[in-house]
């Protein structure tokens, strides 16, 4: 019987021990949980700036692809893509366009240079452009009678 009442009195002294192992005061909770949620917070926003950095290389990469296939699209040079800033798409396309359009007026007014007269060149149409490539290797001869 002796080591029934000793075995008895070693299991209440463990629970005893766990009891008071375990119970803690609500303030000691609240701490404990708010480590916790601070440990959580941390690494969610750690994982928020990893997956906006990554939608934001995502975008670039769509503004530049964008950009290239607008390129493309119109037979401009694929040099725009590295002189202009391709990180906006619609900013691209009205830059370029408005690049090609100068570039249109500056090669004309170097085909048909200005007068005297201070005017805008005259810039034939493609066609009349064409006859008169066309005629330009061969030059006319007179028939002989």
């Amino acid at each position: 019987m002796n080591v029934v009442s000793e075995t008895n009195e070693n299991v209440n002294e463990e629970l005893e021990q766990e009891q008071k192992e375990k119970l803690f005061t609500q303030t000691e909770v609240n701490e404990i949980v708010k480590e916790r949620l601070s440990r959580e917070r941390k690494k969610m926003s750690a994982q928020n700036n990893d997956f906006e950095e990554l939608e934001s290389n995502l975008n670039i990469r769509a503004n530049v692809l964008d950009c290239r296939e607008y390129v493309m699209e119109k037979g401009y040079s694929k040099e725009l893509l590295d002189i202009l800033d391709t990180s906006n798409a619609e900013n691209f396309k009205s830059k370029a366009d408005a690049l090609n359009e100068l570039y249109k007026k500056q090669s004309a007014a170097a085909l048909y240079p200005v007068l005297n007269d201070g005017g805008e060149p005259i810039v034939p149409d493609a066609r009349q452009y064409e006859l008169e490539k066309a005629f330009r290797g061969n030059p006319h001869s007179p028939m002989k009678f």
